[in-house]
């Protein structure tokens, strides 16, 4: 089972994904979400849900800033994002260590994939420093089969 400490240990997430430069891990119970995001980045890292694209994606935008671990919760509208509290976040954790930032959250799984979903549509990026406004220098997507 995943912990939300910052750090993703071998074994700790049941699928993985990664492209370039970074890497999704998940994790599925009856009641929760677990998310990692790592990037090799000393910047922010951020995971959307619902949609391949920024438009219409629920993102969580997570850095470490003067030594404090730090969370935006945002809704992306077409190229741009702005803040929303979208109510999925039970806990979270950031680990920022040379050039690599890691992400893990624990979401509310009822808010995450709702209704009777096959697939879960997931955005991916990276920013090379601490402001969540600052431009993605990688950024992808990823439908993954809901795992049970």
């Amino acid at each position: 089972m995943a912990t939300v400490d910052g750090v993703v240990t071998p074994g700790e997430y049941s699928f993985s994904y990664e492209y370039k430069q970074i890497k999704l891990d998940l994790s599925k119970t009856r009641d929760s979400l677990y998310v990692a995001v790592t990037a090799q980045t000393s910047g922010w890292v951020a995971v959307g849900f619902n949609s391949m694209v920024m438009n219409n994606a629920n993102i969580l935008i997570g850095y470490v800033k003067d030594g404090a671990p730090l969370l935006v919760e945002q809704r992306g509208s077409g190229h741009r994002h702005s803040e929303k509290a979208l109510g999925y976040v039970k806990g979270f954790a950031m680990n920022e260590s040379g050039k690599q930032t890691t992400l893990e959250v624990e979401c509310d799984v009822t808010k995450v994939i709702r209704g009777e979903k096959d697939n879960l549509e997931i955005i991916l990026a990276y920013g090379g420093n601490d402001s969540p406004r600052s431009y993605h220098k990688l950024r992808t997507s990823v439908s993954i089969k809901v795992i049970d």
